[in-house]
């Protein structure tokens, strides 16, 4: 249950199932004490078969009913109906103002607090209307009074009076349980917008934490700086991660300013890690677009420290971008996944997975002289190439959790289609101000990416409902309910933010909601 609205249809199911039970046994434990009792002959046959039918209905409904996702609303309208019925005959034989009517203004509320507004207020119109035109009826004369608890006599003026209390007793029972429905609504919703901030802010305050653990590792000088490595001189070290250091730098000759990547001391020890830093180094090399950090040099053979020469980059990560601004406009976010898909599309053309996309890995490229900014996907260094192997490494992960896909939290192999969800993930983070998964560890955020489904999109953030089948698709729990490329996504979140989404894509994003909705917690 991820909403106010799907708890308060799991509680309409839950209760009308009771009441279905209660119903069917007292209907059916009234028929042998009609029959006892010395009723009218025609009051008796009229209740005890209403009370036979009643029972049967119950029963049937409560078969059906066995599974909570068989439920319909029609279930409620159709049993309320036959019960005002069955009601009507009770009247009848006990007495249009005997104590059975305390069953009416009951009904009455159980019927109102469901969802089916129109069912329930046909059932109301239904109940007051017989109660009253048989009341009527009765004390004009019009019909005989048989019934086995007959009220003293009292004038026409009076039998009026008690009929039109027992009226407003009745309107009130159903006002009343709508406005309780409305109010438990609202307290709800105002929890559920609670937590969700809760859960937002919490989403921001981890990726801050990661963000300033990155920025402490930044600046200052290095252990190369001041050295020349290949053709470049070393300065300052402008980035650090967990494999290497990235040197801002010069080339010797042209002056060209450059960012040179190499192993740090820890990782030099390391096998597993040299081998994905020359993986990184062939894989660069093979991507010239302009939506991939351009390599300038890479070491040769001979080189006595393995190292990487890129171009270098003035501006800020998307992850810089979304600690200022949580949430991206539609159109910046277009732009972003375009720029996206075009660098994957060479990636994954030459059989290249990422498996590592985030905000920190995408870059926002411009220079003082560029007329506009250009989007870059960094870091290879985690890329697979073709059926090179899994996702673990000696038992580390390998990808983000937030935005690896649930076949790359499993461990098994992944192909493009890992990148396209991240694709996906980055678009719904950019969107909402929040990632789509957050726990309090690793294994959390893991056990969520693989078992969960993320809160809907168009519930946290203004933006058009058709995003939302957009995103279920990109984030399919299968990758074969995924797009094809990164841009068939963009160009299909190009439709959504213009709400023009084609037949065929609302059909297929059905599809993949139907197993999997937002917002459920281990939706196997």
């Amino acid at each position: 249950m991820a909403t106010p609205e799907q708890a308060l249809h799991a509680d309409e199911v839950q209760r009308m199932r009771v009441f279905f039970a209660f119903i069917g046994v007292l209907t059916a434990a009234l028929i042998p004490l009609l029959i006892a009792l010395p009723g009218d002959p025609l009051a008796t046959r009229l209740h005890a078969g209403m009370c036979a039918v009643t029972a049967t209905v119950c029963a049937v409904l409560l078969w059906i009913v066995r599974d909570p996702d068989r439920y319909r609303p029609w279930h409620v309208t159709l049993f309320g109906h036959v019960a005002v019925v069955t009601l009507s005959a009770a009247y009848y034989f006990w007495g249009v103002f005997s104590g059975v009517l305390l069953i009416a203004p009951i009904g009455t509320f159980m019927f109102a607090l469901g969802r089916n507004f129109r069912g329930a207020l046909s059932i109301h119109l239904h109940a007051t209307a017989a109660h009253a035109l048989l009341a009527t009826l009765q004390i004009e004369r019009v019909i005989d009074d048989v019934a086995l608890l007959r009220a003293p006599e009292l004038p026409r003026a009076a039998s009026y009076g008690v009929l039109l209390a027992l009226q407003f007793v009745f309107n009130a029972a159903f006002v009343m349980a709508r406005g309780l429905r409305r109010n438990t609504f609202a307290i709800m919703e105002q929890l559920d917008r609670a937590v969700r901030d809760a859960a937002h802010r919490e989403a921001l305050l981890n990726e801050a934490r990661q963000d300033l653990a990155a920025a402490m590792r930044i600046g200052g000088p290095g252990r190369f700086t001041d050295q020349v490595i290949g053709s470049f001189r070393l300065g300052p070290v402008i980035g650090r991660g967990a494999m290497g250091e990235v040197y801002d730098a010069t080339h010797i000759d042209t002056g060209e300013p450059a960012a040179v990547k190499l192993l740090s001391r820890d990782a030099m020890a390391k096998p597993d890690a040299i081998a994905r830093f020359e993986r990184e180094l062939h894989i660069a090399a093979s991507l010239t677009v302009p939506n991939v950090v351009r390599v300038l040099e890479v070491a040769d053979a001979s080189a006595p420290v393995r190292y990487l020469a890129m171009e270098r980059l003035y501006g800020e990560t998307l992850a810089d971008i979304l600690r200022r601004t949580p949430r991206l406009a539609a159109d910046a976010t277009i732009e972003l996944l375009r720029a996206l898909a075009d660098g994957l599309a060479a990636a994954h053309e030459s059989g290249i997975v990422h498996r590592d996309l985030k905000p920190r890995n995408i870059f926002r490229h411009q220079r003082p002289t560029d007329a506009r900014a250009v989007w870059k996907i960094l870091d290879f260094g985690v890329s697979k190439l073709g059926d090179s192997g899994g996702t673990l490494t000696q038992g580390h992960i390998v990808g983000t959790p937030t935005y690896m896909a649930p076949e790359q939290a499993r461990g098994d192999t992944v192909d493009h289609r890992a990148d396209i969800y991240a694709c996906g993930a980055i678009a719904y983070r950019v969107l909402t101000g929040r990632p789509a998964f957050t726990g309090r560890d690793v294994p959390a955020i893991l056990r969520a990416v693989v078992y969960d489904t993320p809160p809907q999109p168009s519930r946290i953030a203004p933006i058009p409902p058709e995003v939302d089948l957009v995103l279920a698709v990109a984030l399919a729990k299968n990758p074969d309910d995924r797009f094809a490329s990164a841009n068939e996504f963009a160009g299909a979140l190009a439709e959504a933010l213009a709400g023009s989404l084609r037949e065929s894509l609302r059909a297929r994003a059905h599809a993949v909601l139907a197993s999997a909705p937002w917002g459920v917690r281990d939706a196997r």
